[in-house]
């Protein structure tokens, strides 16, 4: 077997022995779904890079849509879907299958947003993503632009209370999803000069926040015990002190991914499609779940993983192999001219 194979072996095992996954999986159905739904889509793309397969692309566009439904995050998986003939300048009458199968996901997902804008008056997808965009205004002081305001006026009254019980008062005072939604685009809109720093304030205090399930752990009384803050299995103990992965070493990894695109772009004068393709799917999780939600941080964004543990396989490939080429590429780019012959 050679060092390609191993290494890649090794990371797989590493990926699989993750507590922060295995925890993930165990602890809440959706991400259980999601993580594994989004490694099999990663394999599937970069078969349909390979390939350039109608059936695999069909396959991974209805992949799209129910990872959309799973978690909203996963809405930038369109883009990618429209992007692929587009960026590989695929002949006119195979451009036409794939983006009419691209708009297979993009048509059911507007449906389901029409659907629920019919009960509730507003364009989206996910209720939870409003009451979220509720929570951040409130803990970043928004409703103090306006205390006259009557959604204002229960938030400070209720100040004592944490956010989803504030929440919860506003529901009670008969306040409907439409009106909470149209208040958070009014005092985001009019704090719209603080919503940059704080954003980056935040991406800087969590920076040291850790993928390791504390959502689960916290509230396992059998493993973790809560008055000493350890685990009372040795084993659990061990496996979480060797998987210390954090979100500052997801930066660090997006700006590698980011400094690997370009010299690829310099070196080659083309798009490194596989290293944006992963480089995305590492930043978009991320920057969503920072941008969009008020804590669990690590939880929220952990679908990111997968992608996140496929290039570091890359970058040990590139540093192994002194290369910045992989094999795969080479596919493309013969199936690229193949189509460029055809026209």
């Amino acid at each position: 077997m050679d060092k390609n194979k191993i290494s890649n072996l090794l990371i797989v095992l590493i990926y699989s022995c993750a507590p922060y996954v295995l925890v993930y999986n165990k602890a809440i159905l959706t991400e259980s779904f999601s993580l594994s739904l989004i490694t099999i889509w990663i394999y599937q793309t970069l078969k349909v890079l390979e390939t350039n397969s109608n059936k695999r692309f069909l396959a991974i566009s209805i992949e799209a849509f129910i990872l959309i439904m799973l978690k909203p995050v996963f809405l930038y998986l369109l883009v990618i879907l429209i992007a692929y003939p587009i960026i590989l300048k695929i002949k006119k009458m195979e451009f036409k299958r794939k983006i009419l199968i691209a708009f297979i996901p993009i048509v059911l997902t507007l449906m389901y947003a029409l659907a629920f804008y019919n009960k509730y008056e507003i364009f989206t997808i996910s209720a939870t993503s409003i009451n979220q965009k509720f929570i951040i205004s409130i803990q970043r002081k928004y409703y103090e632009y306006d205390p006259n305001n009557e959604i204002s006026k229960i938030i400070i009254d209720n100040k004592e209370k944490n956010e989803w019980e504030i929440l919860s008062e506003v529901y009670a005072s008969n306040y409907s999803l439409k009106q909470i939604n149209e208040y958070n685009h009014l005092v985001f809109k009019n704090n719209a000069n603080k919503v940059p720093h704080d954003t980056l304030d935040l991406m800087y205090k969590i920076s040291d926040q850790k993928y390791l399930g504390d959502y689960y752990t916290i509230k396992d009384k059998y493993n973790y015990d809560q008055k000493n803050y350890v685990y009372k299995s040795k084993f659990l103990g061990f496996m979480f002190s060797i998987y210390d992965l954090k979100i500052i070493n997801i930066y660090v990894l997006i700006v590698i991914a980011l400094f690997i695109n370009i010299v690829k772009l310099i070196k080659t004068k083309r798009l490194p499609i596989i290293d944006l393709l992963l480089l995305g799917m590492i930043a978009m999780p991320l920057i969503i779940a920072i941008i969009s939600t008020n804590a669990e941080y690590p939880r929220t964004s952990c679908l990111l993983l997968p992608a996140a543990f496929i290039y570091f396989s890359i970058i040990l490939y590139y540093v192994t192999n002194k290369t910045l080429k992989l094999p795969i590429e080479e596919k493309i780019i013969a199936n690229k001219n193949e189509q460029e012959e055809e026209k």
